[in-house]
């Protein structure tokens, strides 16, 4: 089995003027030390997620930033909003044109129509 842990969890929420966070951390930020990867919000249901191009090892070494993947997921809240015949859905991607930030995009589906509609939900998100 190809499985890999995460790197990065985060747990947030847009609550209409800021990002409230239920969970932030990063495997080389133990002792919460180092500045966190910055969240930001585009458009409703649009954020990114940007890293520094390094952070510090154990041993107070600089190591340059590879984000290798990472993927999204509507936090169970948002479930709870929605009727019967309506999906949330979240979707994050390493930008194409700055490897260190991630994309991340919010949302509901209707699955008679097939049509989305981006949404401020809380969500999780996993970087490896």
């Amino acid at each position: 089995m190809n499985l890999v842990e995460a790197r990065v969890a985060l747990v947030a929420s847009w609550n209409g003027s800021a990002f409230v966070y239920a969970h932030q951390e990063e495997a080389w930020n133990d002792e919460r030390d180092q500045v966190h990867p910055v969240l930001a919000r585009s458009a409703t249901g649009r954020y990114s997620y940007t890293f520094a191009s390094s952070y510090l090892d154990e041993d107070g070494t600089a190591q340059p930033t590879i984000l290798t993947g990472c993927r999204a997921t509507c936090h169970a809240d948002a479930i709870a909003l929605l009727g019967a015949g309506i999906m949330p859905e979240a979707f994050a991607w390493i930008d194409s044109t700055n490897p260190l930030v991630v994309q991340v995009q919010v949302g509901s589906r209707v699955l008679s129509t097939g049509v989305h509609t981006a949404r401020d939900y809380p969500f999780w998100l996993t970087v490896l």
